[in-house]
């Protein structure tokens, strides 16, 4: 099995060099609780990902899954419904919706099942930049973009452990 080593707060190396985070400890629970022993080969997510679409690897504990599905894997049922929300530098009152990003124009950044989202949603293509979560908020933070749309928990946390303020 391949685990991201980060896909931080769901799947990440934390500070002592162990896997953590919610899937892990997620798919650790029911391990125990079926007597399995789970061996795991830590990776990046895009080599998760990679392995995964070229047979390396047949099972992943944490895929996110893109609207219509995945054409090369196949994903069991979601531990997690997770919400999108657009994440603005404090006190931007200008971006509540999609519908003002394009409206005014303005740069959104985002991870793949966002930015389809976000196309899908009527979004210029022009507008958009793809990042990781992590990526997303730093230019956020810096004033590169003008608006991150991640999921809610995700955004919260990656927020709270890069110290971003604003």
């Amino acid at each position: 099995m391949v685990a991201p080593s980060d896909y931080y707060p769901y799947s990440y190396v934390d500070s002592t060099g162990r896997l953590s985070g919610f899937s892990t400890d997620l798919l650790d629970a029911v391990a125990r609780v079926m007597d399995l022993r789970l061996q795991r080969e830590v990776k990046t997510t895009t080599e998760v990902l990679a392995d995964m679409k070229e047979g390396k690897a047949d099972l992943s504990q944490l895929h996110s899954i893109i609207e219509g599905g995945d054409l090369e894997l196949l994903s069991s049922t979601s531990f997690l419904v997770l919400q999108g929300v657009l994440f603005v530098r404090e006190g931007d009152r200008r971006f509540a919706s999609l519908d003002d990003i394009k409206r005014q124009r303005a740069k959104l950044a985002s991870g793949r099942v966002g930015l389809r989202y976000a196309l899908g949603q009527g979004v210029d293509a022009s507008l958009l930049q793809q990042a990781p979560t992590d990526e997303a908020l730093r230019q956020l933070s810096r004033g590169l973009v003008d608006a991150a749309l991640v999921t809610r928990l995700t955004g919260q946390a990656q927020s709270r452990r890069l110290g971003f303020t604003n």
